[in-house]
């Protein structure tokens, strides 16, 4: 759905739930809300709710480690998420290990999409000459290794991701040729199973692609392909982005 549309349903639930006082579930749809603010460039405080003494999302994470993991879990994962889209990968990479602290005896469905931007993050970061290559490259290849198995339970959840994780992993690899083949399949995989979010990273990854090709047509119609998405999405802060 449309980044302000899911904006205006976050502002009658944060109400309606501080109504009805269902603190928990409430403090992790704060952190929610704030993560799509920041995605959608929104000028709006999600806390400044009648009646709510928190005012920030620190304040909101120093009430998670006294009373509930899966809200710092929340916290971690939505600041992951937003600085990865951001390209902010070393700051991701930090909230993705954070979140893995924090990680619960059940799995949640959080954990699967953990998996999948903590893989991209450990793909870009194995490609600085900076970081432990190693390290990432490793953390990436497990999660890849899960994302096989996983697809046998769900290939319209996980043929997308699985595709771009294969993809990422063929280019550091060497095979360039395969990781053409499957940036496309990705990109057609997320548009027919309705993942924009993630159609607009494939096209984003396969324009980078094509920069270390030397290739600047096909870089600039793969990147306007990303900006087409994130604009469907409503992720104005990508949009900016891209326009830098």
């Amino acid at each position: 759905s449309h980044l302000e549309i899911v904006e205006r349903k976050c502002v009658t639930v944060s109400s309606n739930m501080a109504l009805w006082k269902q603190l928990h579930a409430f403090m992790g749809h704060l952190s929610t809300h704030l993560m799509i603010l920041k995605l959608g460039s929104i000028d709006k405080n999600p806390f400044d709710i009648p009646g709510v003494s928190i005012k920030d999302e620190d304040q909101l994470l120093e009430q998670s480690v006294d009373r509930r993991k899966t809200l710092a879990q929340a916290i971690y994962f939505n600041r992951m998420f937003v600085a990865f889209y951001l390209q902010q990968y070393v700051y991701a990479a930090e909230m993705a290990e954070q979140y893995k602290l924090q990680r619960a005896m059940i799995m949640r469905f959080e954990d699967i999409h953990h998996s999948f931007y903590e893989a991209l993050i450990g793909f870009q970061l194995a490609r600085s000459p900076s970081i432990d290559t190693k390290k990432w490259l490793d953390i990436a290849e497990q999660h890849v290794a899960t994302f096989r198995g996983w697809i046998k339970h769900s290939k319209w959840n996980f043929e997308n991701k699985l595709l771009l994780l294969e993809a990422e992993l063929c280019l550091l690899k060497g095979a360039t040729e395969s990781s053409e083949e499957k940036y496309k399949a990705a990109i057609e995989s997320a548009r027919r199973h309705k993942f924009v979010h993630e159609e607009g990273v494939a096209w984003e990854l396969l324009s980078s692609y094509w920069k270390k090709c030397g290739k600047v047509k096909e870089e600039r119609e793969c990147k306007k392909a990303a900006f087409d998405c994130y604009e469907k999405w409503g992720a104005k802060a990508l949009l900016d982005r891209l326009r830098t």
